[in-house]
């Protein structure tokens, strides 16, 4: 069941008449008058908010490595002799797998040599960041980075995903609704745009996504040594159509070309039936556990025969999706914030008793709170091997080192 959100669809922005720019306050270039028209792809010259430039220094979902297999594999089916772009785009992460004519299917690594990148964008001192420096960013300047982008594409103000991470996850980022574009979008302090000639308050979650998207076609130019715009993205089961179109929007504004939205877990359904045949028809469950929901589906694979010429027949195999479920906020995000309360209530326990009760909520501090996301989701890694961990931020606030134990027991009851 989609749930489908009442709203005008994200893909209409205000463009510039003269260099049909997305803007939002008007074209810094022309000051020219604005039209409301869908997105399109716009070149890397033409407009301050799309032409940022690269940053100079070095740059972390959703499925299984199976699934990003598939959906490159998918994409190179109806383009043979062109190069292909597989992004397995997560909540958390993204990896990108690249498909060249002649060659198998190889998984993109980014400069710091990962195959998983963080689906992170910071801006510090005019430089845009992505993958791991994003990611140490948002412990650092919290309010100069953008996270968990794809909660906000095509979702209204009250989605549930966006009342969470308002009221619990503690990220200094805003989200309100723009009537303008008739879609949510997100306020942009002046650090994140100073140095791009801009004088703007909001960041669209299009723009956003279609810089990291940016980084994603830019890694894989690196790669494999040539640009590649042809791609197919993961979406997930209960993605509904504006969110779907939000993130077409985004790829368009990153000059990709969308051949296909694939589900995450029914792309990974076909990778596992690819090189299996079975006499009998066999049901099978794919699970994934991802950042932000748990996506289940039952798959049944099967056989037919297929004449092949010469009176001989050739056996097929094929799959049916008999059903999928879902549920959102129950991904590892929300284990993440609820061990973030946890050292939070340590936290402010020791504030109180070394400033006499005279200390505040570090609930309100983006900061701190910042870190303790960061030690928070360490936490929960080790507690999955382990009955305990010692949890140590040292100069968490107010120049006092912090340190707890949190045990497995701790983390069930949260």
């Amino acid at each position: 069941r989609l749930r489908v959100e009442r709203h005008r669809r994200p893909s209409a922005l205000l463009r510039c008449q003269v260099c049909i720019s997305s803007v939002q306050a008007g074209c810094v270039a022309h000051n020219a008058q604005l039209r409301r028209t869908s997105l399109a792809p716009i070149a890397a010259n033409q407009h301050p908010r799309v032409g940022i430039k690269r940053p100079q220094s070095s740059a972390r979902a959703g499925t299984s490595m199976a699934a990003l297999r598939l959906v490159a594999l998918l994409a190179a089916a109806p383009l043979a002799g062109a190069n292909v772009m597989g992004i397995d785009y997560g909540t958390e992460f993204m990896k990108v797998a690249l498909v060249q004519p002649g060659a198998p299917l190889e998984i993109v690594t980014n400069s710091v040599s990962k195959r998983k990148s963080e689906t992170v964008v910071a801006f510090v001192r005019g430089e845009r960041l992505f993958a791991s420096d994003a990611y140490g960013t948002l412990s650092r300047k919290p309010d100069q980075a953008y996270a968990r982008l794809t909660e906000y594409l095509g979702r209204a103000d009250a989605h549930p995903a966006v009342e969470t991470l308002r009221a619990k996850s503690y990220f200094p980022t805003t989200a309100r609704f723009n009537e303008t574009r008739g879609a949510l979008a997100l306020g942009a302090p002046a650090g994140t745009t100073e140095g791009y000639g801009g004088d703007w308050d909001e960041w669209a979650p299009e723009e956003l996504v279609a810089m990291i998207l940016t980084y994603a076609k830019d890694i894989t130019r690196a790669y494999g040594g040539n640009v590649v715009r042809d791609c197919v993205i993961t979406v997930p089961a209960f993605a509904t159509q504006l969110e779907r179109e939000a993130l077409v929007a985004a790829a368009e504004l990153a000059d990709l070309r969308v051949l296909s939205l694939v589900e995450a877990n029914t792309a990974a359904a076909l990778q596992f039936g690819l090189d299996r045949k079975y006499d009998e028809p066999r049901r099978v469950l794919i699970y994934n556990v991802g950042s932000e929901s748990v996506q289940a589906s039952v798959v049944e694979y099967s056989t037919f025969l297929e004449k092949a010429g010469a009176g001989k027949n050739k056996t097929v195999g094929q799959f049916e999706v008999l059903g999928k479920g879902w549920r959102t906020g129950a991904g590892g995000f929300h284990v993440d914030l609820a061990l973030a309360e946890l050292i939070a209530d340590g936290f402010n326990e020791k504030w109180k008793t070394k400033k006499k009760g005279k200390a505040g909520d570090v609930r309100t501090l983006s900061r701190p709170m910042a870190k303790i996301r960061a030690a928070a989701k360490k936490t929960k890694e080790v507690l999955s091997a382990n009955e305990k961990i010692p949890v140590n931020i040292p100069s968490l606030h107010d120049d006092i080192d912090f340190s707890m134990t949190v045990t497995r027991a701790e983390l069930e009851a949260a």
